[in-house]
């Protein structure tokens, strides 16, 4: 996965026509802080939020510590039509507020069981959030909150994160490297689960990564064997899991595979090192991964010393043809083989910065365009056993260079 897209940020102030048209064109954030005309500004309650304008309508995020709908109804009574629709799902409470050209979404969580339960705080629930946001907005056909880019999704996370740590007096800090720690642990008992054939179902964003690592190790094992230590790369590593899982899982979960050197790389190197900074005291065996900065868009001298390029769910990330340039660059990089797993989808999926949907007749089409390239994926199907998928293996191109 790649890191969040990058882009120009504009600071709140009045818009000239001139940033009009930017912020038209490339919605971006415009204020961390309610604007003044806000309802909630200078409450007690409130606790972080951000704005976005694209010239003609403003949609904001906000997280606030406590939240009463009918307070929030009687303070806008008497002012311009508006509508106010209260969601709740558990572990998550909000509303929209829809004034003019403005909608609003306000999310808390105030559940102290729900809140000290620290086991919830994983990767997956993030886009159980997204889920539940998307669910109501639909629900009461709330345009603005139905789909979203990247940089709103960012802004539920983070709002609820905060709220988070307002609540429970912990700093943000500490409850995403808390995240880390458990996003980590569940991965490696999930590891173990399938070793054990223990083919769970896939409840959750996690669980799916779990099946996807259980697959790329016994299909690495399978072509390349399990005589030789080999060196591994995983690029555009985000939160670097899978180098990390590789480097100090039991070997017994590695179906006989062995790793000289596992590197990992990325743009945005700090979030590889805030992961090993999070698991370092719990975790043994770290020293292992070496996180190294690497624009997969470029050819690099690094990959080719690879025995093994792994890229997961990197594709859906570019427009389509700098995703297949992004694949043939890695390509043109590869020794031996390259492992790539992507999501199917119809559409992409704008809140996660998709940019290119997939589909088995996509990938193969790709495949057919590189040299001396010979797809094993199709053999390994074995692999996929008790998947909740029962076609996921086409999801993965196991890629192996040919003698040319």
């Amino acid at each position: 996965m790649l890191p969040p897209p990058r882009g120009n940020h504009y600071s709140a102030g009045a818009l000239t026509p001139e940033r009009k048209e930017a912020i038209r064109m490339n919605p971006v954030i415009t204020v961390k802080r309610p604007p003044p005309d806000f309802f909630l500004q200078g409450c007690n309650n409130y606790v972080f939020g951000k704005t976005f304008d694209d010239g003609r309508k403003r949609v904001g995020v906000h997280g606030v510590s406590a939240l009463s709908v009918e307070g929030i109804r009687a303070e806008l009574e008497g002012d311009a039509p508006c509508t106010v629709n209260e969601f709740s799902a558990g572990y998550l409470r909000g509303c929209f507020v829809i004034t003019g050209r403005e909608s609003q979404l306000l999310l808390t969580c105030d559940d102290r069981a729900v809140v000290e339960d620290i086991e919830l705080f994983t990767q997956s629930l993030d886009s159980e959030l997204n889920h539940e946001v998307q669910r109501f907005a639909a629900l009461y056909r709330i345009e603005e909150f139905k789909e979203y880019g990247f940089a709103v999704f960012n802004a539920v996370l983070e709002s609820y994160y905060e709220v988070i740590a307002h609540i429970t007096g912990r700093s943000v800090v500490d409850i995403y490297r808390q995240r880390v720690r458990n996003s980590f642990r569940y991965l490696s008992r999930g590891l173990e689960r399938l070793r054990q054939k223990d083919f769970f179902a896939a409840r959750n964003h996690l669980d799916w990564f779990a099946w996807t690592y259980h697959i790329e190790i016994a299909g690495i094992s399978s072509i390349l064997g399990t005589t030789q230590p080999i060196v591994l790369h995983d690029v555009a590593t985000n939160t670097a899991f899978w180098p990390c899982l590789l480097a100090t899982v039991d070997g017994s979960c590695l179906n006989g595979m062995r790793t000289s050197e596992v590197h990992c790389s990325d743009v945005d190197v700090d979030q590889i090192n805030d992961t090993i900074a999070s698991l370092k005291d719990s975790v043994g065996g770290l020293e292992a991964v070496r996180p190294v900065y690497l624009d997969v868009t470029q050819p690099s001298n690094l990959l080719y010393q690879a025995d093994v390029i792994t890229a997961n769910d990197i594709l859906e990330h570019f427009p389509p043809q700098a995703s297949l340039g992004v694949l043939k660059n890695l390509w043109q990089c590869t020794r031996r083989l390259l492992v790539i797993h992507v999501p199917f989808e119809s559409q992409p999926v704008a809140a996660y910065g998709h940019h290119t949907a997939f589909d088995r007749g996509m990938l193969s089409s790709w495949v057919a365009l590189l040299d001396n390239c010979r797809d094993r994926s199709e053999e390994l199907r074995h692999l996929t056993e008790g998947h909740p998928d029962p076609d996921a293996i086409h999801k993965f191109l196991f890629l192996e260079r040919m003698a040319g």
